[in-house]
Parts: structure tokens; C-alpha cells; sequence
């Protein structure tokens, strides 16, 4: 009799929480109009393709109340001429977005939401080649005889060893929490000068990717040549983290 008494008392509870659960609805900010990102006039230095993400703060009347942070295109790195720009072109516009603010049972609040430009997506994603001789031979200018710069970049391999400086991670918090640990692959692509033009995880934890990333915009190599003139390099810098 007790057996059942405490049966009938659980499963009267547990009808209880599902039909509390049920109750509180909740939803997700909706965007309802999103401003033009207006091009930063100037000249830009290299940017991907990719698009430009701004996470932003909604109040309960569905308004922006701040920017968070904006990263894109693509996984350019932030030292990189024109991102800034980009950036604040990006801000001056998510601030001005309208949202139905998130609701519970009916009621708004303050939540976090994403806005996506997508004006920069249309550039063709540079294609990564392993030899790119041939290619350099067929941009010489035949009038001339000067050789042009590849339109693509070479292809250099696992770079760790190649670095002029190697910036480290930081180990993250949250990934030491939770004892996350590995290897972190960053594909990264190097400019003409040694420097990282983007950097983007493609292999590794995801509490670990971030910091990989941003490790590697930070990092520096010494100029690649080819025929004596200066190109771009894509190649792999591998994290590895370990508690």
C-alpha cells in the first residue's frame, strides 16, 4: 500500500512539472527589420569572403541595446586593414535593428540574438592549391617579361615549425571546467608581408577553437618568394592543449 501511495505521489509530481514546463512558454527574438550595411568608403586591405555576424542585446521592446561583438567576414583576423572599418559599419547598423523581443508565458525580456550581413559573401573563396608554378609562368606579361603575382595562394603545409613567431593559446576556462583537451587544427592563410590575413578552426574541441584562432592571427612568418616576388601562403598551425 505504502509502495503504492509513493508511486501515485511521484507520478502526481511529475505531471505537476510538465504541465508547469509546458505552461512557460518561451520564444526566441524574431528579427523584424534589418538596416543596410553601408560599405566603409576607402580603400580596404584584404578581406574574404564570408559574411559579417554581429551578436547584439534586445531589450524587452525589441530594440538593440548593444552590440556584444562583430567578427566576419569570413575568419579575417582583426589586425587586418579595413576590418575595422567593416566593424564599425556593422555596429552603426545592427543598433538600429528591430526584433519582437523574447517572451515568457507572454511577457518580453532582455535577450541575446544574432544578426548575419550577408554583403560580403559574393567574393570567390580563394582556392588552395599544392604548386602553384605553373600558374605563377602563365600570369607573366608577355610585353614586359615581369612576372605578376599568383592569383592563388601556395600551398604550405603544417606551418608550426615555419613561424617567425608562434603566438600560444590561452586555455580557456570553461575548457579546463570541463577537462577539454587535443589538438586544435587552424587553417590559416599568410599574406604576402608574414602576416595572417584569416584564421579558422577546422578540427579540435569547441571550447578550445576560439583561443586556437585568435593565437594564430597573432602569429607572424617571414615572407614566402616565388620567382623573387612576395605571395600568399595557406597552410595548417596545429594547437595542441593539455591539461
Amino acid at each position: 500500500m505504502k509502495r503504492n501511495y509513493s508511486l501515485s505521489i511521484s507520478l502526481l509530481l511529475l505531471a505537476s512539472l510538465v504541465s508547469i514546463s509546458v505552461a512557460q512558454t518561451v520564444t526566441d527574438p524574431v528579427l523584424l527589420s534589418r538596416p543596410e550595411l553601408v560599405r566603409p568608403k576607402g580603400k580596404n586591405g584584404y578581406l574574404p569572403s564570408g559574411e559579417i555576424r554581429a551578436w547584439v542585446i534586445v531589450d524587452v521592446d525589441g530594440n538593440v541595446s548593444r552590440i556584444a561583438s562583430v567578427d566576419g567576414p569570413g575568419w579575417v583576423c582583426p589586425s587586418v586593414p579595413g576590418v575595422a572599418e567593416i566593424h564599425k559599419a556593422a555596429r552603426e547598423a545592427a543598433i538600429k535593428a528591430k526584433f519582437i523581443p523574447a517572451s515568457r508565458e507572454g511577457t518580453g525580456f532582455e535577450s541575446g540574438a544574432m544578426i548575419v550581413f550577408d554583403d560580403y559573401v559574393s567574393l570567390p573563396t580563394p582556392a588552395y592549391v599544392a604548386g602553384n608554378q605553373e600558374q605563377f609562368n602563365a600570369t607573366q606579361d608577355p610585353s614586359s617579361g615581369t612576372p605578376n603575382r599568383p592569383l592563388r595562394p601556395i600551398s604550405g603545409g603544417v606551418l608550426n615549425g615555419k613561424a617567425k613567431s608562434l603566438a600560444a593559446p590561452k586555455y580557456p576556462a570553461a575548457a579546463k571546467a570541463v577537462r577539454a583537451s587535443g589538438s586544435v587544427a587552424v587553417q590559416v592563410l599568410i599574406g604576402e608581408a608574414g602576416n595572417i590575413l584569416s584564421a579558422e578552426p577546422i578540427s579540435g574541441h569547441p571550447l578550445l577553437r576560439s583561443a586556437s584562432r585568435f593565437a594564430a592571427c597573432e602569429s607572424e612568418f617571414s615572407p614566402t618568394l616565388l620567382q623573387g616576388q612576395p605571395v600568399k601562403v595557406s597552410g595548417i598551425i596545429t594547437y595542441n592543449f593539455a591539461l
